[in-house]
């Protein structure tokens, strides 16, 4: 369900392809990125939770994405019943 939702980030902004909807992309303050940012490639403990977190941070932004657009989903069905 998340990867039906197609949309793009752009300047902290959510642009969803098919409405052309612009929304302000919410803070991820759960994630937080400490020694992690200045990893390198050796050091194997710390490229993973990188890489973890990255991972973490894109789902964030995928269920973002979803939950708007199923308000808008919702409010164009709404709009067309009155219709």
């Amino acid at each position: 369900m998340l990867n039906k939702v197609k949309f793009c980030l752009t300047d902290g902004y959510i642009l969803y392809d098919e409405s052309g909807i612009r929304r302000r992309l919410r803070p991820i303050v759960s994630v937080k990125l400490g020694e992690e940012q200045f990893a390198e490639s050796d050091d194997k403990a710390l490229t993973a939770r990188l890489n973890f977190k990255r991972a973490v941070t894109k789902v964030i932004i995928k269920l973002q994405a979803f939950k708007f657009n199923q308000q808008v989903l919702r409010t164009q069905q709404c709009r067309s019943r009155l219709n």
